[in-house]
Parts: C-alpha cells; structure tokens; sequence
C-alpha cells in the first residue's frame, strides 16, 4: 500500500529493495581445469601458533594462541625486543583470565586460569600483544 501514495518515502525504499532482489550477482568464472589421472593435493595444514611477518606496526607483534595440555603456552617473539611489555587476554570467556608468568628478550610464556580455585585451562585461546616499553 505505501507504494502508491505519493509523497511517501517508505514507496522509494521499497522499490529500491525490490530492484535489488531482481538483479543478478552471479558472474561466470572459467571452469577449473585438472588431469583426469591426476589426483588433486590437499593444502597444507596452517600453522596455529605463528606471528605475522613483519610485524605491524614495527616494534609491535601480535599474536592468537591455543594453550597445551598444561593450561600454558610460549610466545616466541618474531625479534628481539630490548625490554617489551607483554598484554595477553583470553579470547571468548569471562571466566578465565590470562597471566604472562614469563617474559625475556626473546619469548614470554602465558597462562590461562579460570574458576575461583585458578586452575588451568588447557585448550584455551589467547590474544598476546608485545611492545617495546617507551619512557
């Protein structure tokens, strides 16, 4: 109904929606081709624990890790930092907070605990961040 009043601009919103329902956003792609005889390779397995390369911005690494079986994990730094200030957070609970037990020039070794008795979370994922300490 609101299509035919005039004036009303609730009939321009619907038509615009009702244009766009109508088009098309498929697009053709050539077909991929592959030997009959050969068989097609699985892709490698992405590593879970790796550090982007550079790091961005420089004198900053970030990281996403998974804790082991001990509730821990360590970070290895892509480079050396002169005296970084390491920030790790858990990704996902409320429950459990991360502790950075560890840090040396070169890696830092971060825990997560949940619970009131603070007992250790294996399988956990955590957002690390290093930088350089300024001052």
């Amino acid at each position: 109904m609101a299509r035919r009043v005039p004036g009303n601009p609730m009939g321009s919103i619907l038509r615009d929606i009702d244009r766009r329902t109508r088009t098309t956003t498929r697009r053709a792609r050539p077909a991929a081709r592959t030997e009959p005889d050969e068989q097609p390779t699985e892709p490698e397995p992405v590593p879970v624990q790796t550090a982007p390369k550079p790091p961005t911005p420089w004198g900053v690494a970030a990281f996403t890790l998974v804790t082991g079986e001990d509730g821990g994990v360590q970070v290895e730094f892509p480079r050396p930092f002169a005296s970084p200030v390491v920030v790790a957070s858990v990704i996902g609970s409320a429950s459990a907070v991360a502790v950075v037990d560890e840090v040396t020039s070169s890696h830092a070794y971060v825990s997560v605990l949940r619970g009131t008795d603070a007992r250790r979370a294996p399988g956990s994922s955590v957002h690390v961040i290093v930088t350089e300490a300024t001052g």
